[in-house]
């Protein structure tokens, strides 16, 4: 949200000022607006609401793209964020903070990831049907963690073991896709907080301690855990009864194009014993020549026949800056070049393109939830 919307709603919420020349029905408007927003401890916050339980919270305003870019990358970049999926680092950052168009922000902002990109899992999708195989849950959840561990220790695998405390944290910490609730609050009947959370000053005045923990928000998510439990072993037998209903779909090829930006599988690594902290993807390698169900690939001097089975597309890391801070004429400041790539005979579109402008007319949308 851009500073001058959120130094507007400000002024109305606490002084009673509309900025100066407005209109009537813009007064009008703008008070309409400013009822979706409310003032704590000074700072602005976003009325979020969700559409499936009618619940609300509320969420931090994000004005500058300095800020957006420092909560992802605490949230998804750092040791505490994991490098998690879409929808579990989507999850985590719309419970705390809000700005226009953010999903779709967070969306290319991961698909740009250079570490998501080259350690993504290989899913292999099976052409007819057979008998559902599963792994044990310990199993799965030891590769949830070493995939995070992969992609946090990035080409350092012998310090695994120093990150893999914040690694946890970054996985109690997100909502987990089958039960719907994050661990932490299962576990601890709240809401776990980051160091962006964290007050930098904290003082404890007359009131006991006791008291204070009074006031935490686990006394009343303790009251209701129970209920919380049968809820959460409500979504994990809709979340299997899905699985199990679930049909195979054939894959579709990618439609790759010489002068395409790609990664390659790391197949040594995935045929050798001690090599499951390395890379899963190598590269960027750029697409030279393609025959048939072949292709060469080069990077710098070196040039490599591989099949187009082992490659997959590569999204060059952009500056991050929310596509409704990008202005409709005159570039932002903050923005950085645009990343294209280009070739005389085709032009890659497999980078996204944004350019929005921000309208006090869409402060009220927010992607995936009416204000969340």
């Amino acid at each position: 949200m851009e500073p001058r919307i959120v130094k507007e709603i400000l002024d109305l919420k606490v002084h009673h000022q509309y900025p100066e020349g407005s209109t009537k029905n813009e007064k009008y408007v703008m008070k309409r607006r400013a009822d979706t927003f409310r003032i704590k401890d000074g700072e602005l916050y976003y009325i979020c609401r969700c559409k499936q339980n009618k619940a609300e919270h509320l969420a931090k305003v994000v004005s500058t793209a300095e800020e957006a870019n420092h909560v992802f990358e605490e949230f998804h970049c750092s040791n505490i964020g994991g490098h998690c999926g879409l929808e579990k680092t989507h999850c985590a950052l719309i419970a705390r903070y809000y700005w226009p168009g953010m999903e779709s922000d967070i969306r290319k902002w991961i698909a740009h990831c250079p570490q998501c990109q080259a350690k993504r899992a290989n899913i292999k999708e099976k052409l007819e049907y057979s008998p559902i195989e599963t792994n044990g849950l310990v199993e799965k959840l030891n590769g949830t963690i070493q995939r995070s561990l992969n992609k946090i220790v990035a080409g350092h695998p012998k310090r695994w073991d120093q990150v893999l405390q914040s690694t946890m944290f970054a996985l109690r910490t997100k909502k987990q896709l089958t039960t719907k609730y994050i661990p932490y609050y299962l576990m601890s009947g709240r809401e776990a907080r980051y160091p962006s959370e964290v007050p930098k000053e904290y003082l404890v005045k007359e009131e006991k301690v006791s008291r204070l923990v009074e006031m935490e928000e686990v006394h009343e998510g303790l009251k209701k855990q129970e209920a919380v439990f049968t809820e959460v072993k409500h979504n994990m037998k809709r979340s299997q009864d899905n699985v199990r209903k679930s049909k195979v779909k054939k894959g579709q090829e990618d439609n790759f194009q010489v002068g395409d930006q790609v990664l390659r599988r790391n197949v040594r690594q995935e045929q050798r014993k001690g090599g499951k902290l390395e890379d899963d993807w190598l590269g960027p390698f750029i697409i030279l020549e393609l025959e048939g169900e072949k292709a060469i690939v080069g990077k710098g001097a070196k040039k490599l026949q591989t099949n187009i089975d082992h490659l997959t597309h590569y999204f060059q890391p952009e500056e991050r800056i929310p596509a409704k801070l990008q202005k409709l004429s005159d570039p932002s400041p903050l923005a950085g070049p645009q990343h294209t790539n280009t070739h005389p005979q085709h032009t890659n579109t497999h980078h996204t393109n944004t350019t929005s402008g921000t309208s006090i007319h869409g402060l009220q949308r927010r992607n995936g939830t009416k204000g969340s």
